[in-house]
C-alpha cells in the first residue's frame, strides 16, 4: 500500500505600502487544504462504504454487505500516518481524522492484482512522537485478474450472434470504475480557518474497458448500443469462489452498474496486432454486494 499526504499550510506573503523596504511585511494564514491519496490491494469492501455511502450488513456465517448510493453525508475514517525510528520521542504520528472520499478507483489489468486507488480530503490533522496504534494485518488474499467477469444486458444484444447466453464480454483486458463526488470544501466565516463538513457535490461514476473484438462487440455494442444510444446494464462479478455469485457464496463481490451509456468507443485498425475496442462508459448508477466472513462493516457519519 502507498500512502501520500499533501499539507498546504496556505500562508500568503504580503508587502505593504510604507513598508520602508522592498522586503515581505507579513505572512497572513488562509485556508488550510489537506488532501492524500492512498493505493492498495482489494481485500474486503469497506472502502466502497466510505466512498458510495451506506451499508447494510445480513447473513451468517458468510455475511452479505450490500453497499448502496445515499443522499446525505458521506461517512468519514481516520487515518494513522506514522514514520518511525530507533531514537527515542522522534516518531513522526500524524493522526488524520474525518477523512472523506472524493473519488475511488478500482482497475484490474491481465495477470495483476486488482487494485485500488482513492482520494481524500480532511480537515484535521494531530501530530505525536509516540509509538503507533497496534493493528492487525488482514490476511484476507486480495482479489485477481483472473477472478473477474463482466457481464452486459439490454436492448437488442441478445441473440446467439451477439453474446452468450449469460451476456458474458470474455475478451476483457483491462478496466477502470470510478466514483467522484466532487466533494465540495466550506470554509465558512464561524471564527475559524479550518474546513467544515465536506460537502458532497454531484455524484459521477464512470468505466472504462478494453477488449479484444469478439463476437458482441461489432453487431451488439456498437451498433445496437453505443450508435444507437441505448441504456445497458452492466455487472462486474469478482469470484474468489469459481463461479457463484456474490448472493450466495463467500469471498466474492460485485459491482451492479445501471443506466449505462457507452459514451466513446474507439476501434483502431492496427496492422499486426489484435483488433481491440476501448469504451469509456457512464453508469447512472451503481450498487456494490461483497460476500465475505467479516460480519459487519461499520462506518461514521
Amino acid at each position: 500500500m502507498e500512502h501520500t499526504f499533501t499539507e498546504d499550510e496556505s500562508r500568503e506573503a504580503v508587502r505593504y505600502v510604507g513598508g520602508g523596504d522592498r522586503n515581505i511585511d507579513a505572512f497572513l494564514d488562509l485556508q488550510p487544504d489537506y488532501n492524500g491519496t492512498m493505493r492498495f490491494r482489494i481485500q474486503d469492501g469497506q472502502i466502497f462504504t466510505f466512498a458510495i455511502g451506506s451499508v447494510q450488513n445480513s447473513g451468517s456465517p458468510n455475511y452479505l454487505h450490500t453497499i448502496s448510493e445515499t443522499g446525505g453525508n458521506l461517512p468519514w475514517f481516520a487515518i494513522e500516518d506514522f514514520k518511525g525510528s530507533d531514537t527515542t520521542n522522534v516518531n513522526l504520528k500524524r493522526t488524520l481524522s474525518g477523512c472523506v472520499i472524493d473519488t475511488f478507483t478500482v482497475r484490474g489489468r491481465e495477470g495483476e492484482v486488482i487494485e485500488g486507488e482513492l482520494n481524500y480530503s480532511t480537515s484535521t490533522v494531530l501530530f505525536a512522537s509516540g509509538a503507533r496504534t497496534s493493528v492487525t494485518a488482514s490476511t484476507a488474499i486480495p482479489y485477481m485478474w483472473d477472478d473477474v467477469l463482466l457481464t452486459v444486458s439490454g436492448a437488442g444484444l441478445s441473440g446467439a450472434n451477439l453474446f452468450p447466453g449469460d451476456g458474458s464480454l470474455t475478451e476483457l483486458k483491462d478496466f477502470e470504475w470510478t466514483i467522484n463526488n466532487n466533494i465540495v470544501k466550506p470554509f465558512y466565516l464561524r471564527n475559524s480557518r479550518f474546513m467544515d463538513q465536506p460537502i458532497p457535490g454531484p455524484r459521477d461514476y464512470s468505466f472504462n474497458i478494453t477488449l479484444n473484438l469478439a463476437r458482441g462487440t461489432g453487431a451488439g455494442l456498437y451498433n445496437n448500443a453505443y450508435k444507437t444510444g441505448s441504456d445497458v446494464n452492466m455487472t462486474l462479478f469478482v469470484f474468489r469462489t469459481s463461479g457463484a455469485d456474490a448472493n450466495s457464496s463467500a469471498d466474492t463481490f460485485r459491482i451492479a452498474m445501471s443506466g449505462c451509456k457507452i459514451t466513446n468507443m474507439d476501434m483502431p485498425t492496427t496492422v499486426e496486432d489484435v483488433q481491440e475496442t476501448r469504451m469509456e462508459i457512464q453508469p447512472t448508477a451503481c450498487t456494490v454486494l461483497f460476500r465475505d466472513t467479516t460480519e459487519t462493516y461499520a462506518y461514521f457519519l
